[in-house]
């Protein structure tokens, strides 16, 4: 299965969600980061700054995405896309932020994730 089989297979059930699910994500994600470098005792708020402004830029994507879809009539896809290309990066990093902490990760869920991922850059492309 490639990233175009699973882009065609997310059905959100409205745009609401196509910003809400990515939205959580990364929330779940800089909130599991920040634990485990508590944890590890490595916070660094440069870090952590340059983290939430890349998932600020993420969402900025998403809107744009949507945007264009209502005001131009562009294909519902180009949001589908962008929100579940952005779903799977945040569940990497979230699965890569667990497993460092100590929590064990099938490794297969995160070959499968990675593989997804491959896919949606070659489809950028």
């Amino acid at each position: 299965m490639n990233f175009s089989d699973v882009n065609l297979t997310v059905h959100f059930a409205n745009s609401a969600y196509i910003i809400l699910v990515p939205t959580v994500l990364m929330v779940i994600d800089i909130i599991v980061g920040i634990l485990n470098a508590w944890k590890s005792k490595a916070i660094k708020s440069s870090k952590l700054r340059d983290g939430i402004v890349h998932k600020f830029d993420e969402l900025i994507i998403i809107i744009v995405a949507l945007f264009l879809q209502f005001t131009l009539g562009l294909p519902r896809e180009i949001p589908v896309f962008s929100a579940t290309y952005i779903i799977i990066m945040e569940l990497i990093s979230i699965l890569e932020n667990l497993s460092k902490s100590g929590v064990k990760v099938p490794e297969w869920v995160t070959k499968r994730l990675a593989n997804a991922l491959e896919d949606a850059n070659k489809e950028k492309e």
